[in-house]
């Protein structure tokens, strides 16, 4: 235990100033970060909405599979970002409160990130002084603090120093224990809801593993194919226990333009430029989006603040530069230098003579090749804590030698005073119950109480133009932009939102309907937005009853029924109006016409003799005649239709009809989903693109649209079988060093 005293003090000053760091969350009053980004907040508008659901789910008891507030219904744990498997935020979101679950989970992230960081540095035969300096610098670093917006992206990350250890441990010691739990950090890493820090962390493991072999100069061939095998391994293994997650993501990426991967632009958009590095020495040197002087990203050839901001203090990056002279003596320098020079070359993307690296699958699966930054800092901050050491080795004179500990104490204490002072009043905090309290436009839709969906457009570019100019100094301003209800901010509201902002992997479907409802809506002039009457009539058969813009619209279908009124001088007030052509969420028509193909599919919707009160477009054959008389008359044909229940994963209808029809729900189409009829499974058919609809006999029925996907409950059951898998190798492993028998009697490490 003596031997790590000093270890665990040291880490429990790094929770205490992690803590002080976070405390204004908690103290005087229960906050959240409020902090606005261009064009939409991934923190508002995802992040928050999104942990919300889970915890709903988790104190309820039940998995968020589906929600139906956003895109007409959408798969939301098959997005991944959630991370719902993750068992930290499993772990504080079953004991607290989602607010404060959600602020417990930083501080979390930041010890978790510092902590890993130390234990790697330490196991390098790193001082304590310097490992706390490294943990210090990688957990506060600009990526770390500008990118507390993505929660998800940051706990992700903070896995990267720890799975490091992991892999270092087990190269050198040969145990297997730390194969098992690298695997077991892996999946973790992977549940944690970011895909794109996971597999740039995998890609750098196996650049690791390979430069450790060169400059330890091992038989290079025969050792890195190895290591690259193992890593190919890991990452077998790790994707099969992960199936929870995998299996629903690969389905949904299937559906989603994602599947052949992105295309060459948005491969290497938001690329790190070259001139931003000085920002190492200052991140304002170039301008701060707090005060609105950062210029604007289209200006900036595709630059974002967040996205580009690695500052880790002019004391540890001064400490990394001494650490070059240490080349020739630390094997473990030129590994990080190989490590800093590939993430350079990765990160500024276009901007990169290998550029066309990310045109390359699986990389062109992610876009933002400046997320890369992430490994730079990581061997920025190792090089720092090398470079600390070098300058307590050179103090050799025994009468200053006590000047180590003091000089330690002061370059650590200015590092932190240092981020603190860059990094402390940053970012926009708000009190939560202000902010969770209802807008004026959530209240009306609320207080009407008239069932539909809610469409708001323009709300971007009216954020984005105040950000641009004011940056966020004025809360009470970006307060007032909640009333723009935008996705995914809506399930805040606790109204249902037609589109939905989901990472870029909306279903093919949700996309093409929107392109043709899209494609009618023009901005005729300042303050005036041109909706066709087709547009209208789509939205409407989507259900969506409320149209949210901060401008007029120039048709009489649209009905101006409220405008807010405490509006901050110089923003226009939020209109809501009501869609005249809105139609129940669920319906019975007698009419149908088919189309197979997308084109034949739009076509067919914005035909002017398609009408949807009446039809229905079918993919395929529902091989049953309906009465002509229904058809031609509809009211010859009365029918009723009433929700029972109306859950994400459970809808419950009561029908009336005195014929055969088409129950056509305006919900998403999607697999795992099934219709039931007196508890009798039907068939499911896509509809209108990307609503569903079943045959209905005639007579009373109660019907049932359930999510039950058959892939989700296969993943589940192998992840509880591979997780119990591994945990049981791991006791007998600790109990009788069997696989480490085994292995090496087998010469698999043998060339490590």
């Amino acid at each position: 235990m003596k031997k790590y005293k000093i270890d665990i003090i040291l880490n429990l000053i790094g929770l205490a100033i992690i803590t002080y760091f976070f405390l204004p969350l908690f103290y005087p009053h229960l906050s959240l970060f409020v902090t606005p980004e261009v064009g939409v907040s991934d923190l508002w508008q995802f992040n928050i909405p999104v942990k919300f659901l889970m915890s709903q789910a988790i104190h309820g008891h039940y998995f968020p599979l589906w929600t139906d507030m956003i895109g007409t219904g959408y798969p939301i744990l098959a997005e991944s970002q959630m991370g719902f498997f993750n068992i930290f935020s499993l772990t504080l979101y079953s004991l607290f409160s989602y607010l404060v679950a959600f602020n417990l989970q930083y501080i979390f992230i930041y010890f978790f990130a510092f902590s890993g960081m130390y234990a790697f540095l330490r196991n390098m035969k790193v001082s304590p002084a310097a490992s706390f300096l490294g943990g210090f610098s990688f957990a506060f670093s600009g990526f770390y603090i500008t990118h507390i917006s993505h929660q998800n992206m940051i706990l992700t990350a903070s896995y990267i120093p720890w799975l490091f250890l992991l892999i270092d441990l087990f190269t050198r010691t040969k145990k297997s224990r730390y194969l098992l739990i690298s695997i077991l950090f892996l999946s973790q890493q992977l549940f944690a809801g970011y895909v794109q820090i996971t597999f740039i962390t995998w890609i750098f493991m196996g650049l690791y593993l390979i430069f450790n072999a060169y400059v330890e100069k091992k038989k290079i061939k025969k050792s890195v194919a190895l290591r690259t095998g193992i890593i190919g391994v890991l990452v077998g293994v790790v994707f099969i226990i992960s199936a929870a997650q995998v299996i629903p993501t690969a389905e949904l990426i299937d559906h989603t333009a994602r599947k052949n991967g992105l295309s060459p632009t948005e491969n290497i958009q938001y690329s790190y430029p070259f001139k931003h590095l000085i920002t190492f020495l200052d991140p304002f040197l170039l301008g701060s989006p707090r005060d609105g002087t950062y210029p604007h990203y289209n200006l900036f050839d595709g630059s974002i603040f967040w996205e580009n901001t690695g500052y880790i203090g002019l004391i540890p990056l001064a400490l990394a530069v001494l650490s070059l002279f240490t080349v020739k003596k630390n094997k473990k320098t030129l590994v990080f230098i190989l490590l800093l020079l590939s993430a350079l070359l990765l990160m500024t993307g276009k901007h990169s003579p290998f550029y066309f690296i990310h045109t390359l699958p699986p990389i062109n699966r992610f876009r933002i090749p400046s997320r890369y930054l992430i490994m730079f800092v990581f061997s920025l901050c190792i090089m720092s804590a090398i470079g600390f050491d070098e300058l307590m080795k050179r103090i050799r004179n025994r009468k200053i030698i006590q000047l180590r500990a003091i000089l330690s104490i002061v370059l650590v204490s200015l590092s932190v005073y240092n981020i603190f002072l860059i990094w402390g009043n940053y970012h926009l905090i708000g009190r939560a119950n202000e902010w969770f309290s209802d807008s004026q436009t959530g209240a009306y839709i609320k207080h009407v109480q008239k069932p539909g969906r809610v469409f708001s457009i323009l709300g971007a570019s009216f954020w984005v133009d105040y950000f641009l100019k004011n940056g966020w100094s004025k809360n009470s301003n970006y307060f007032y932009f909640r009333n723009g209800l935008s996705p995914n901010y809506n399930i805040l509201a606790g109204v249902d939102e037609y589109d939905a902002y989901v990472g870029k992997v909306n279903t093919n479907r949700q996309l093409a309907y929107r392109s043709v409802v899209l494609s009618g809506i023009t901005e005729e002039h300042k303050n005036t937005l041109k909706i066709s009457t087709m547009s209208a009539k789509l939205l409407g058969l989507a259900s969506v009853r409320y149209f949210i813009a901060p401008e007029k619209i120039d048709n009489t279908v649209f009905k101006q029924k409220f405008s807010t009124t405490q509006n901050p001088v110089g923003l226009a007030a939020y209109n809501i109006f009501e869609n005249s052509l809105f139609l129940p969420r669920v319906r019975i028509v007698y009419d149908y016409s088919i189309s197979k193909t997308l084109q034949s599919l739009q076509e067919g919707l914005i035909s002017s003799t398609f009408d949807p009160r009446k039809s229905v477009l079918l993919e395929s054959e529902p091989h049953h005649s309906f009465e002509k008389k229904c058809i031609d008359s509809p009211s010859l044909c009365p029918t009723s239709v009433s929700f029972t229940k109306d859950k994400d994963t459970l809808i419950e209808l009561t029908t009336t009809s005195i014929n055969y029809g088409l129950l056509v729900l305006a919900d998403s189409y999607y697999p795992g989903w099934k219709a039931l009829i007196d508890n009798k499974e039907t068939e499911i058919f896509p509809a209108n693109l990307n609503q569903r609809a079943i045959i209905l006999p005639a007579g009373k029925h109660t019907v049932r649209f359930e999510y039950k996907p058959v892939n989700f409950a296969r993943g589940l059951w192998i992840s509880i079988l591979g997780y119990a898998t591994i945990i049981f190798l791991l006791v007998i492993e600790w109990r009788t060093s069997f696989l480490d028998t085994f292995f090496r009697k087998w010469k698999l490490f043998s060339d490590l």
